[in-house]
Order: C-alpha cells, then structure tokens, then sequence
C-alpha cells in the first residue's frame, strides 16, 4: 500500500483557497479602516440623549399619612423641581427646547424647587394637595415621585419612583 503525504498543512493560509491575493489584501485594507473610523466617530462622541436614560439613584421613600420623606443622597442636581403624581407622568422629552419650562402636567403636584448639590433630604406635606387634586391621589394605589435636575428654566435629567399610597391618606 502506498502512502501519499500532503505537500502543505491543512491548516496552512497559503492553501490556493485561503492565499491572501492582492484584492484580498485590498479588501480587508479597506474594511479596517472603514471599521476603524466608525469606531473612532461613534465612541468618541455620545449623542443629546445618551444621558437620558434610566439613572442609577439611591433613592429611599418613606410616606405616611401627613408626609413623603424623600431622601436621595446619590442625586446631585443643583437644583431640583420635585412633583408627587397620582398617575405615571409623561416621558421627559428630548433634549431641546421642549425643555425649557417643562412640567410633567395637571396630574402631578408640584413641591418647588430646593437646592441638591449635595444630595436631596426633604419631606412633602401631603397638606399641601389641593382639595381638587386629592380625589385623584386617594383612588390611585401607586404614586410617583418625580425629580427634576433644573438648570435655570430647562430641565436637564429626571428620575422616578413609584411607591404605594400611604396608609390612612385621607380625601379631606
């Protein structure tokens, strides 16, 4: 029996099928830098909304009857607009000026502004809601905390939490 022995390694490049011809070459030249400059483009830069996604915050919510604690040590706006909603308040919209004196709507109360450069401590009087307002707090099971970074008029980030009604809160 004779044995025939391979003239090249299977694994070889420069097997007829794998040899790395010139237009070959030319190719994957062209490809590498293509991916190259999408690379350096894209990860160079984020775009308006990178940002505006879900925001990581240590946020701690304590409702009673009378009062929302709202301790959020992690949120480092300068300064915030605060809101309680009955319902889920609308998206933030894009960045712009849509932003520009935005306010989540008539669904939610709103709390002021208060300085968070160092975190936020605060607590919300439910006192404070309107008698109009109160129907629609008293038949929602869940509210929403809404934190608003401001930057003079327009509305830089957001983040929400919602929480169950507090105990005993009462329509009058």
């Amino acid at each position: 029996m004779r044995v025939i022995e391979p003239t090249e390694p299977a694994w070889s490049l420069d097997t007829p099928r794998r040899r790395l011809t010139p237009k070959r070459s030319a190719i994957l030249a062209a490809l590498a830098t293509l991916g190259g400059l999408v690379a350096l483009v894209s990860g160079c830069t984020l775009s308006p909304v990178a940002l505006d996604g879900p925001i990581a915050v240590n946020l701690h919510i304590r409702a009673s009857a009378d009062t929302v604690e709202v301790d959020a040590p992690g949120w480092f706006a300068p300064t915030s607009s605060i809101y309680i909603c009955a319902a889920e308040p609308p998206p933030l919209p894009e960045p712009g000026p849509e932003r520009d004196g935005w306010t989540p709507g008539p669904g939610c109360h709103a709390y002021g502004t208060h300085p968070s450069k160092d975190g936020l401590a605060v607590d919300l009087p439910l006192a404070d809601l309107g008698v109009r307002e109160r129907p629609a707090f008293a038949a929602a099971p869940d509210w929403t905390l809404l934190l608003l970074s401001v930057e003079g008029d327009r509305v830089t980030s957001a983040v929400r939490s919602q929480f169950r009604r507090p105990n005993g809160f009462a329509v009058s």
